[in-house]
């Protein structure tokens, strides 16, 4: 096996626990793999300063979020369980659904009762885990459904796709192996990351447009084996029609920055996109789809 300068130790990356995510067997692997593969997560449970704290508590985005959004003043709660998902819940191994996305499904600006994924639960009475997690990528959120869809039952998943320049990429840093995921500008990286991701995000449109679709085509897959009903949509730009899955179009205004962080969307899209799918899901149990 090849092991030099470049190409590192393929062992010490095969051995590492954010690596084999896929390969978890229980919900405490999962729950381990998760922590070491998706920074964001650990952000939210081992941070000394909550991570949205500022805009929590600062006057600024208090007035701003208020002004933005009607209806939703005073007592502003962002609940996680013990892993980061945005659920009051463990991860529950029967449910009706489970949701998949990044920052704007796990309802990064607004409170615990505006998020989307929130409403169409409770709407629909459903019992759901929602597996968002800030900055994720297409491919994370297939790689999450992977393992998910084998040890928990679902009868419906639903995914909001982000967009798909993204990329989860492990890194050595100080010496140890670290997973970082690569979203945003290029500008706003740490400068460890900015020249990757300006060659990454330099690929042709093509690499992409087929990335996108190799991910529809694994989930719709998944899904026949699982015997899930899935429901596809992103907030940004166009999905292929796959079959074995509901693509529907998304609600515009993802990226107005009403949520009180200033840069996710505020309670009304969060609203308007809980309405839109539980529209789709009764349309499709009326058709018996």
């Amino acid at each position: 096996m090849i092991n030099n300068k470049y190409y590192g130790n393929p062992l010490d990356y095969y051995s590492n626990l954010g690596a084999r995510l896929v390969s978890a067997h229980s919900i405490d692997e999962l729950e381990t793999s998760m922590m070491a593969r998706y920074c964001r997560l650990r952000a939210l449970i081992h941070s000394i300063n909550r991570p949205y704290e500022d805009h929590r508590t600062s006057k600024e985005h208090v007035a701003y979020f208020e002004q933005h959004n009607p209806g939703y003043p005073g007592d502003f709660r962002e609940t996680w369980n013990s892993i980061g998902l945005r659920q009051p819940h463990e991860i529950a191994q029967d449910v009706d659904c489970c949701f998949y996305g990044c920052s704007i499904t796990w309802g990064v600006g607004v409170p615990d009762s505006a998020v989307w994924t929130h409403q169409l639960a409770s709407s629909m009475g459903w019992r759901y885990n929602n597996f968002a997690i800030s900055a994720l990528s297409q491919e994370e959120c297939v790689n999450l459904f992977m393992v998910t869809s084998r040890m928990i039952k679902m009868r419906t998943a639903i995914f909001m796709l982000p967009d798909y320049a993204r990329i989860t990429q492990a890194f050595r840093l100080k010496g140890e192996l670290n997973f970082r995921s690569i979203a945003g500008s290029v500008d706003g990286q740490y400068d460890e990351f900015k020249q990757f991701h300006k060659d990454y995000i330099s690929l042709p449109d093509e690499y992409f447009y087929d990335r996108i679709l190799r991910n529809l085509e694994i989930i719709a897959r998944l899904a026949e084996l699982q015997g899930i009903r899935v429901i596809v949509s992103t907030w940004n730009g166009l999905l292929p029609q796959v079959n074995n899955l509901h693509c529907v179009e998304g609600i515009f205004g993802g990226g107005n920055h009403n949520g009180r962080d200033k840069r996710h969307p505020g309670c009304e899209w969060h609203t308007n996109t809980a309405q839109h799918f539980q529209t789709v899901i009764k349309d499709m149990n009326h058709a018996g789809t």
